[in-house]
């Protein structure tokens, strides 16, 4: 394969007029001289996410060294092919996110329920007082960013420990118990209005 053209490097623009002797070699070479400039939009476009970025960074190895093969020698610019691979594969990282996010979610609200009459017995005004809270809480938590929700309910609600959190959102145990601070602090504000 001939790359003759130009190819933006971190350190500019470098002409090669190399021939590589397998489409595998040739996008090792683009890969590799450019891998800080891959790296800087997997992790702008993980919206600062290191572990998202790097994921999308693996991920684009693997699929774009397999798929190289089919479009060497007919490329006019290699790096913007990568790239292009990359932010498709940063778009389908976020698109799986979401998706569990919204299950994790889904299965918190199928799950809790805030008030029982059986915890009442008799006493139909303390119910009430339960149900008005419990309207007003369950509101809070579905304004909240749907991260910052999640996170609350594991925690609150499920009684998780920040470890398990951190570990089932791919987040700190540090940004875990942020998100659920601010949490608290948005059901406060909530119910005192």
């Amino acid at each position: 394969m001939d790359v003759g053209n130009d190819i933006k490097t971190d350190n500019g623009l470098i002409n090669i007029p190399h021939k590589f002797s397998t489409p595998e070699e040739e996008f090792w070479f683009v890969w590799t001289n450019n891998r800080k400039v891959i790296y800087k939009r997997c992790f702008f476009w993980m919206k600062g996410n290191q572990h998202d970025a790097e994921d999308a960074m693996s991920r684009a190895a693997l699929r774009g060294v397999s798929k190289y093969s089919n479009y060497a020698g007919k490329l006019h610019n290699p790096l913007a092919w990568i790239i292009c691979l990359t932010r498709n594969i940063c778009m389908d990282i976020w698109r799986e996110n979401r998706k569990y996010l919204e299950e994790i979610g889904q299965s918190l609200s199928d799950d809790h329920t805030l008030c029982e009459s059986t915890h009442y017995g008799e006493n139909p005004e303390a119910l009430l007082n339960c149900e008005e809270l419990s309207f007003l809480v369950t509101n809070a938590i579905n304004r909240m960013p749907q991260k910052m929700s999640i996170t609350y309910q594991l925690r609150v609600l499920n009684e998780w420990p920040y470890s398990d959190i951190a570990a089932t959102l791919n987040i700190t145990q540090d940004n875990a118990r942020k998100r659920v601070q601010q949490a608290k602090k948005e059901l406060k504000d909530a119910i005192e209005k």
